[in-house]
Parts: structure tokens; C-alpha cells; sequence
């Protein structure tokens, strides 16, 4: 009976292996030279696309650094640097990109959903 049991639950330990091996990689947006070429950056917005990303890695470091902070605030202080971020890469963009990074973004959030994500 206990080789029977070991057995079942080797089983079905191997069938959710398998089944985790089937689903396709979650898709993330990211700002690289093919997402910028498609939107249509400039040389000066790709220059101060850069600018933004170094100073928010530079907030970040920081504040994973902050031991005064406890794990929620540093989680609610990332949020906050994340969202600041986004709104200046979008200050950044003239209306016809944002509407094209949108649709981009749209695009990847649909084949998530198509993957299970």
C-alpha cells in the first residue's frame, strides 16, 4: 500500500512537470531598441529615456539601501518610483507614440491573457 501511494504521488508530481513545461513565457514590456524603433524614438528621447531610467535605478538602489524603512514602505516607495517613472518616459513621447506604446502594451497584455498570464 505504501508503494502504491509513492507511486500515485510520483505520478502526479511528473504530470504537473509536464503540464508547467507547456505554458509559453510571460511577455513583459520593455523599453528596448526594438520597442523604441517601432514607436518612432528620437535620438534626444532615447537620450533622455536613458536619463530617467539612471536616475530611477539610482532611487531604487537607495531605497532598497533605507533601513528605516520597513518592507511595506519600501513596497508602497517603489510603487510610487515605478509610477513616477512612467509618467515621465510618457511626458517624453508625442501623442502618436503614447498611442502607439499603448497599442504595444495592449498587444502584450492580450497574449498574456491568450497564455494564461
Amino acid at each position: 500500500m505504501k508503494r502504491l501511494s509513492l507511486l500515485a504521488a510520483f505520478f502526479l508530481l511528473s504530470i504537473s512537470f509536464v503540464m508547467a513545461q507547456d505554458k509559453p513565457a510571460r511577455i513583459l514590456f520593455k523599453w528596448d531598441q526594438s520597442t523604441m524603433e517601432e514607436v518612432g524614438f528620437t535620438q534626444e528621447q532615447i537620450q533622455r529615456f536613458e536619463e530617467i531610467q539612471k536616475e530611477t535605478n539610482l532611487a531604487s538602489s537607495a531605497l532598497r539601501k533605507d533601513a528605516s524603512l520597513t518592507a511595506e514602505q519600501k513596497k508602497e516607495k517603489m510603487n510610487a518610483l515605478v509610477k513616477e517613472r512612467r509618467d515621465k518616459q510618457y511626458s517624453v513621447l508625442t501623442p502618436e507614440q503614447l498611442v502607439k506604446t499603448k497599442a504595444i502594451i495592449k498587444r502584450i497584455q492580450a497574449a498574456n491573457a491568450a497564455a494564461g498570464y
